[in-house]
């Protein structure tokens, strides 16, 4: 006569260092569902995540920050938003040059990308130089610090303040700017154009994958440590 074991019994084996139990599984129609589950939410991933790590807006008339090393393409850019009054405050904030001769002029990116926004512009804007030191920080942390100590010693409050970003680097300078300036600065964030590269589908070309992947990193990074 076969002796059933009862329902709650424990099987083992391995000598008892393993223990049967009986387990849920998903059937053929649950894995379909988990696989589109898992597809969809990579869909909206990928078409989400440029237009999240490009958020910002300009604030009206107010002071502008852009990188020293800017191309001739975004200073232009520059210029045309400042077309409407030219006395808008300017800063362009870089690091020490680190290569060439050491009588080399300029000697920062921040009197580089003022020298060559004054020639772009024919002498109509003018951005004052913030020298940004050379540290382990965030890049946009850094500059906005530099900024923002330059004008703490000069008695400088600004109650607003726009940075010029790349297209993907949105959210990451305007959470940076913030960090460095508190809640009595409102900061504004002005996209340059995209250029050649085709964002909007970032996921079709090498180079635009490499953009969204990077900045979508070094997003990561600063909002942990910022």
């Amino acid at each position: 006569m076969r002796c059933h074991s009862p329902p709650n019994a424990k099987k083992t084996t391995l000598l008892g260092l393993l223990v049967r139990k009986r387990r849920l599984a998903p059937s053929l129609l649950g894995w379909a569902g988990m696989l589109g589950a898992i597809v969809g939410a990579g869909f909206v991933a990928v078409h989400s995540i440029y237009p999240f790590l490009s958020a910002g807006s300009p604030v009206p008339e107010a002071p502008i920050a852009f990188s020293g090393t800017a191309d001739d393409g975004a200073l232009d850019f520059i210029i045309a938003s400042c077309r409407s009054d030219v006395r808008i405050p300017i800063y362009s904030l870089g690091t020490e040059i680190t290569f060439g001769a050491p009588f080399f002029r300029p000697r920062t990116w921040a009197e580089y990308g003022a020298d060559r926004l004054r020639e772009r512009s024919q002498g109509r804007n003018r951005a004052e130089p913030i020298a940004v030191p050379q540290c382990d920080l965030d890049a946009d942390y850094a500059a906005a610090l530099a900024l923002r100590d330059w004008m703490v010693r000069r008695g400088e409050a600004p109650a607003a303040l726009n940075v010029v970003a790349n297209p993907a680097d949105g959210r990451r300078a305007d959470r940076a700017f913030r960090k460095a300036f508190g809640k009595g600065t409102r900061i504004g964030v002005i996209l340059l154009p995209p250029g050649a590269v085709d964002l909007e589908h970032w996921w079709r070309t090498s180079s635009g994958f490499r953009t969204i992947v990077d900045e979508a990193l070094s997003y990561t990074y600063a909002r942990f440590t910022l």
